[in-house]
């Protein structure tokens, strides 16, 4: 599979990070409880989780304040570690889904952005699409905070008038949720927001 990766390849510094936006963290949501086990259903983060999740909410607003002509970048966590927080379980991976910009492309401001702030910043691995192979998105994959983070663009379809073809391009989050391959994969949980949104309430801004 074709992949590039970027210049930098210096190690990350597991100093704990401080958000620059000073964000609060309030009570996670209850939704529901698992009729198996009895455990209340919520997403709580843990420490490095909470690290991984300002800084990509602080890298999100430093590109809106460093080009504001730029669409505003919203950011969700999709997927596995999603239905492994409901399940009150850890998980050592992230997808992160981005409304207007390519995964690499984004991972590429993370890494710049880290070392605006004294940090050092790990590789940048990109994987190109192969609709041949039904891999349909660029993605970009990397190491941050000592967890691995995929990055790719959530999914659309537009149809080329000239072909009558359709072809993907940026999507919302309701388009990108109908696309998956499986429901679990369709949980996305906000990072601006902190919360969560499933296949239920496609139709609320998600």
């Amino acid at each position: 599979m074709p992949c590039e990766k970027s210049k930098s390849q210096t190690r990350l510094t597991s100093a704990p990070y401080t958000s620059a936006s000073r964000r609060t963290m309030n009570s996670p949501k209850s939704y529901g409880v698992n009729k198996n086990t009895g455990h209340i259903m919520k997403i709580n983060l843990n420490q490095k989780e909470r690290e991984i999740c300002d800084l990509l909410h602080d890298v999100a607003l430093n590109i809106k304040k460093t080009d504001p002509n730029l669409p505003s970048v919203e950011l969700r966590v999709a997927g596995g570690w999603v239905r492994d927080k409901l399940l009150g379980l850890e998980s050592h991976d992230l997808d992160i889904a981005i409304n207007s910009m390519l995964g690499y492309e984004f991972a590429l401001h993370v890494n710049q952005y880290l070392k605006q702030k004294g940090y050092t910043s790990k590789h940048v691995t990109k994987i190109a699409s192969n609709p041949d192979k039904s891999k349909h998105l660029e993605t970009a994959t990397s190491m941050v905070f000592g967890m691995s983070l995929d990055f790719v663009n959530l999914r659309g379809e537009v149809r080329d008038e000239s072909t009558n073809n359709l072809e993907v391009s940026f999507g919302t989050p309701a388009q990108d949720a109908f696309h998956r391959d499986i429901t679990i994969n369709a949980l996305f949980y906000n990072i601006l927001h902190k919360k969560l949104r499933t296949l239920r309430t496609w139709e609320l801004p998600i």
